[in-house]
């Protein structure tokens, strides 16, 4: 079964699954990282964002076979939404 690109051998229904994705930029090895946070050990690197995200794509099909293997469920974030907000400060935040 091909999915968005995945090529998912012996797979239940993974068709119309979504993932988060976080990509942050490494200060340590000056690369990007892409993350699927749900599934835990899905993380890729890349020199540019495009790189970093093609190689998640191959790190997610053999996370998913595994999973699929182990008979693991697959998490289906499809539901989820995310946003992120922006608070306007107008003196400097105090850590203790």
């Amino acid at each position: 079964m091909t999915v968005k690109g995945l090529e998912i051998l012996n797979s239940q229904n993974v068709l119309n699954r979504s993932f988060r994705v976080v990509i942050s930029r490494t200060e340590e090895d000056d690369c990007y990282m892409a993350d699927i946070p749900s599934l835990h050990s899905c993380i890729a690197f890349g020199d540019t964002i495009e790189e970093a995200v093609a190689n998640l794509h191959e790190a997610l099909e053999g996370t998913l076979e595994t999973m699929i293997a182990n008979g693991i469920a697959i998490p289906d974030e499809s539901k989820n939404m995310e946003m992120t907000i922006t608070v306007p400060f107008s003196k400097p935040l105090a850590f203790a």
